[in-house]
């Protein structure tokens, strides 16, 4: 579920960014990156005035960057092999 609306929100950044300057693609990504974690944390059931609400905000924000990363990683493992003689 948290992954359908991630990617969900992702498709809509990704149409929307064709256009504009490099800053406002950002914008319009971070904005639907912010969307996505409060209807991910909202669907869990927590109250946007609840201190558990911004828990799993950052929670969310957390897992995100460990996933990009692991992505990159894997991405740089893939070209190191490629170029590997």
């Amino acid at each position: 579920m948290r992954l359908n609306i991630i990617l969900g929100f992702l498709a809509i950044a990704t149409m929307l960014s064709g256009c504009g300057s490099i800053k406002e693609r950002q914008a319009r990504i971070s904005a639907a990156y912010a969307a996505a974690d409060m209807a991910t944390c909202k669907s869990f059931g927590f109250k946007v005035d609840q201190p558990e609400f911004t828990q799993c905000i950052v929670s969310e924000q957390r897992y995100r960057q460990t996933q990009m990363a692991i992505g990159h990683a894997q991405n740089l493992a893939r070209q190191a092999a490629l170029n590997a003689p």
